[in-house]
C-alpha cells in the first residue's frame, strides 16, 4: 500500500516578498517614477516594520 503524501504548495506571492524582506537590510521602493532607498529593516523601530497591500485589480 502506497502511502499518500500532500503535495507541496508553492508559496504565495506575500510569503515569498516576506521571505525576500525578511533577509534585506535595504531595499529601493519604486512608485510613481520615484525612488526611495529604505534601510534598517531590522524589525526593530518604526522604519523595520512595512505594511503592504495588495493592488486593487
Amino acid at each position: 500500500m502506497r502511502l499518500s503524501r500532500p503535495r507541496a504548495t508553492q508559496p504565495t506571492r506575500a510569503e515569498r516578498v516576506r521571505s525576500i524582506l525578511t533577509v534585506a537590510h535595504s531595499m529601493t521602493v519604486v512608485s510613481d517614477g520615484l525612488h526611495t532607498e529604505v534601510r534598517r529593516l531590522d524589525g526593530t523601530g518604526a522604519m523595520g516594520h512595512i505594511h503592504l497591500h495588495a493592488p486593487d485589480d
